[in-house]
């Protein structure tokens, strides 16, 4: 049976036969409703990488920057970035597609030089997988001994042998950290941890005890 030049189009874009239904069935979908919620897991999981790996490089570049220059905490960011790519990249993709298909039938008018046309503008980028891959493993790898801080921090039963790891962590990676700003921190992260604990103290004054904490390790870091 032949199939219509619309499906034929469609599954010279995307390069898989299958694929190409599944995605004419959610087109559909949305040229029926332009505000049509379809979910997509890929656009969840992977977020601006998916619109990369389906060579829509425009959105795909938008959407990192996006992510980047949003002024809220970075989990945050991640939360947001799931929840829209789950809801937008196949709204995103079905325009990619229409705008791609429809520069290349007005420049060209044979049917056969348009299949090729559309096979070569689409398709995959194996890279979009094996970049986020190898980000994930250098983060990791660089990660290791924050994450070993963190199984030993829950090894520890007192705040005061919490505090003192931690200091003892910092100051191995900072030689310029004196011993007495090392015995302040690690006093003043106990009573803040203790205070916590008990409830002792506001988030706000906790947020404040925080950043003068962090203030004190910088300057002792930016030490030479």
């Amino acid at each position: 049976m032949k199939r219509p030049y619309a499906l034929e189009a469609l599954i010279a874009y995307i390069g898989n036969e299958k694929k190409a239904e599944i995605f004419d069935h959610i087109f559909s979908k949305i040229d029926q409703n332009k505000f049509a919620l379809i979910w997509s897991w890929p656009g969840f999981l992977a977020g601006f990488w998916y619109l990369f790996y389906r060579r829509a490089f425009l959105y795909g570049a938008i959407w990192f920057a996006f992510f980047f220059l949003l002024p809220i905490p970075f989990d945050c960011k991640i939360i947001l970035s799931s929840l829209l790519g789950g809801l937008l990249t196949p709204h995103i993709l079905r325009h990619q597609y229409l705008t791609v298909k429809e520069n290349i039938e007005k420049r060209h008018e044979e049917k056969s030089e348009r299949l090729t046309l559309l096979k070569e503008r689409g398709g995959r980028n194996r890279w979009a997988i094996y970049v986020p891959i190898v980000f994930s493993v250098v983060f990791l790898w660089a990660s290791r001994p924050y994450i070993g801080l963190f199984m030993e921090l829950n090894k520890k039963e007192t705040f005061a042998q919490k505090s003192e790891l931690i200091v003892d962590f910092i100051q191995e990676r900072t030689p310029s950290f004196s011993q007495e700003k090392a015995d302040e921190l690690e006093k003043r992260l106990t009573v803040l941890m203790e205070k916590s604990h008990k409830k002792e103290i506001s988030n706000t004054d906790a947020e404040k005890e925080i950043q003068e904490l962090i203030d004190v390790i910088l300057t002792e870091m930016r030490k030479k």
